[in-house]
C-alpha cells in the first residue's frame, strides 16, 4: 500500500529533526561536562580549606567561650554561696530553738504519758481480774437458771398430763356411777329402744372394739367407750 507524499515528507522531516536534536544534546553534554568537572575540582579544593578555617575558628572561639563561662561562674558562684550561707545563718538559730524546745517538751510529755500509763494499768489489771472471776460465775448461774427453767417446764408438763388423766378418770367414774344409779332406779329398762344407735356411732364403737384395750383405773378402755356410747344414747333420748 502506497503512503501519501505529505506523510512521507513529514516522516523524513522528523527523522532529520531527530538527528539534529541528538547532535544538539551531544554538543550540550560536551559543553556541560567540563563545567561540572571544574566545579568538582573547585569543591575538592575549597572544602578542605573551609573545614580548616572552621576548625581554626572553633579552636579560637571555644577557649574564649570557656574562659568567659569560667569568669561568669567565678563571679556568680561566690555570690550564691554567700547568699546560701546567709540564709543558713538565719535558719540555723531557728532550728536550734526548735531543737531546744523539743528537748524540753518531749521528756515532759513522755513522763506524763508514763505517769498516766502507770495510773491506768493497775485499773485495767483489776478490771481484767474481775472479769476473769465474774464471767465463769455468771455463766454457771445462767446455766443453773436454764436448767431450773427446763426442770420447771418438764414438771409443769408432767403435772398437766397427770391432771388430764386424773380428770379423765374422774369423769369416767362419775358417768359410770350415774349409769349404775339409773339402772338401779329402773330408768334404763329392758327396752331395745335405748340400744338403738346410729350407724356412725356403731361404726365408732366397732372401731374402738377392734383396737387393743388400754386399762384406765380398774377397767379397760373398751368398757369405758361402751359406757360413753350408752350415755350418749340416753342423752339423745
Amino acid at each position: 500500500m502506497l503512503l501519501p507524499r505529505a506523510l512521507l515528507d513529514a516522516l523524513l522531516f522528523l527523522g532529520a529533526l531527530r538527528i539534529f536534536i541528538a547532535a544538539l544534546l551531544l554538543s550540550m553534554l560536551l559543553l556541560v561536562v567540563p563545567i561540572l568537572l571544574r566545579l568538582l575540582r573547585v569543591l575538592l579544593l575549597a572544602v578542605p580549606v573551609l573545614l580548616l578555617r572552621l576548625l581554626s575558628m572553633l579552636l579560637l572561639a571555644v577557649p574564649v567561650l570557656l574562659l568567659r563561662l569560667l569568669r561568669v561562674l567565678l563571679l556568680v558562684v561566690p555570690v550564691l554561696l554567700l547568699r546560701l550561707l546567709s540564709m543558713l545563718l538565719l535558719v540555723v538559730p531557728v532550728l536550734l530553738r526548735l531543737l531546744r524546745v523539743l528537748l524540753l517538751v518531749v521528756p515532759v510529755l513522755l513522763l506524763r504519758l508514763l505517769r498516766v500509763l502507770l495510773l491506768i494499768v493497775p485499773v485495767l489489771l483489776r478490771l481484767l481480774r474481775v472479769l476473769l472471776l465474774a464471767v465463769p460465775v455468771l455463766l454457771l448461774r445462767l446455766l443453773s437458771m436454764l436448767f431450773r427453767f427446763a426442770l420447771l417446764v418438764l414438771t409443769l408438763l408432767l403435772l398437766g398430763m397427770v391432771l388430764f388423766f386424773v380428770l379423765l378418770l374422774v369423769l369416767c367414774i362419775a358417768r359410770t356411777r350415774d349409769y349404775d344409779k339409773q339402772r338401779k332406779n329402773g330408768c334404763g329398762g329392758n327396752s331395745k329402744y335405748f340400744h338403738r344407735v346410729p350407724r356412725s356411732q356403731a361404726a365408732l364403737r366397732n372401731s374402738t372394739l377392734k383396737e387393743p384395750d388400754l386399762v384406765i383405773g380398774a377397767r379397760p378402755l373398751s368398757s369405758w367407750s361402751k359406757l360413753l356410747n350408752q350415755e350418749l344414747v340416753l342423752s339423745s333420748v
